[in-house]
């Protein structure tokens, strides 16, 4: 009998012992699933969740997410309006912005260089409307405002209903509700809202007849379209996404059959000294140098457990750093246009280059919009011009620090060679030092 007690003891020890090394065997698993790398957990689950809300887009896209550091030619044909459409969520999520996806491209006339067509107003009548020919992309404090003051003085062009006639917001802030560092704007811009922008432009494109073909254009710069993609969670096509498939490139595609991008970069160190003064994020080239050791430090540990899309495309990340760092990680917002858009669709200018022979590349940029050659004498008026929006605060404060110019040089390096050898360009890469007219 005592024997039969101990055996029923000693076998309820051996289930005890059992079912605690089974708990502890569960705890361990899931310490080692919390610990795991971020970046490889969201890679994963933005695989599944992909697969089940967005069955129309094929794996070759799906892989994007796993690696964004390839470098050279990343065109992707795929990105025609046919398949585009085919990606149409019709979601009716008042959190999301408008799905452009199903949106249809409108049919745009014949003997117009601006993309215009016809249109029937609400009481009935017949009108005309346009969007732009091209889009001054940025980037911020690199020269879009004087490029495009400038682009403006040509006969052919028709100015856009938009801040300094050049800067709507559409693409990149009020189709999401984002405004600035205000990630939650009550009113989101449809597109047919942002079109009322170039209302008037498309009248005088409309007016501007010679032989049944209208040659004048309308044209937009936002200097955010190029890199601020914060909106992206509020595209369906991205919905519960760990990291961004579609982004404005996609969009515009979408609608735009081949628009002209121009782009214009600057040293980006020198970019980030202007910037950081005009905005007023610091007051002293001192200050200057402890924020920018701070936001290399902020990128660079981001980076360690999440993709380069996460960190620099991110909202919280944009608002905590203590200067706009990231908009000089040119390649990064490139590649996403590039995958999107042909080679032939950009011109790519450097703003020391423009600074230094500006009639030049006046000329280059007027024949690369298809405009007129002007003048000698008109060509001269446009040269000359007083360069715009150059930022008085930071001459005032005196140069950056060397080893301030240091440390960010070699933080920029591997996006500067990423960006020389995307576009085929080794004046990218910004050996031949800093200029002064800017």
């Amino acid at each position: 009998m005592a024997e039969s007690k101990i055996s029923v003891l000693t076998g309820m020890r051996l289930k005890k012992k059992a079912f605690l090394v089974a708990v502890l065997s569960l705890l361990a698993m899931v310490v080692f699933l919390m610990i795991s790398s971020e970046s490889q957990m969201k890679y994963y689950v933005s695989h599944r969740i992909l697969a089940k809300v967005s069955p129309n887009i094929s794996p070759s896209v799906i892989t994007w997410t796993k690696s964004d550091t390839k470098v050279g030619y990343v065109y992707e044909s795929k990105w025609t309006y046919e398949y585009t459409s085919s990606l149409c969520n019709g979601t009716s999520d008042p959190l999301m912005s408008e799905d452009l996806f199903c949106k249809k491209r409108p049919k745009f006339l014949p003997g117009y260089k601006n993309p215009c067509w016809k249109d029937v107003t609400k009481e009935g009548k017949e009108t005309i409307k346009c969007m732009p020919y091209f889009h001054l992309l940025g980037a911020d404090k690199c020269g879009s405002t004087d490029l495009f003051d400038r682009i403006l003085q040509h006969p052919e062009m028709e100015p856009a209903g938009c801040g300094l006639f050049k800067e709507c917001y559409y693409w990149c802030w009020t189709r999401y509700g984002v405004w600035m560092k205000n990630n939650f704007v009550p009113t989101r811009k449809t597109f047919d809202k942002y079109l009322l922008h170039f209302k008037q432009a498309s009248h005088s494109i409309h007016l501007r007849e010679v032989d049944g073909y209208h040659s004048h254009i309308t044209g937009e710069g936002t200097p955010m379209d190029l890199w601020d993609f914060r909106g992206w969670p509020r595209i369906p096509q991205n919905d519960h996404l760990a990291e961004p498939l579609i982004m404005t490139p996609h969009l515009m595609r979408h609608m735009y059959p081949d628009p002209k991008l121009l782009v214009i970069l600057r040293n980006p160190a020198d970019r980030l000294y202007s910037d950081y003064y005009f905005l007023g994020y610091g007051n002293s080239p001192e200050k200057f140098h402890k924020d920018a050791i701070r936001a290399v430090a902020m990128i660079e540990n981001c980076l360690k457990n999440r993709t380069r899309k996460q960190c620099i495309f991110d909202m919280d990340m944009y608002v905590n750093l203590p200067m706009r760092i990231h908009i000089s990680c040119y390649s990064v917002f490139l590649k996403e246009w590039m995958r999107v858009f042909p080679r032939e669709s950009f011109l790519i200018l450097r703003n020391e280059d423009y600074g230094h022979d500006i009639r030049n590349h006046m000329n280059m940029v007027f024949n690369f919009l298809n405009m007129s050659r002007l003048p000698d004498a008109d060509m001269d008026v446009i040269s000359n011009a007083k360069r715009k929006h150059v930022t008085q605060s930071k001459k005032n404060k005196g140069p950056m620090f060397e080893s301030t110019r240091v440390l960010l040089n070699n933080f920029f390096e591997p996006y500067n060679k990423e960006l020389a050898t995307l576009i085929q360009d080794d004046r990218f890469l910004w050996k031949d030092g800093p200029k002064k007219h800017s």
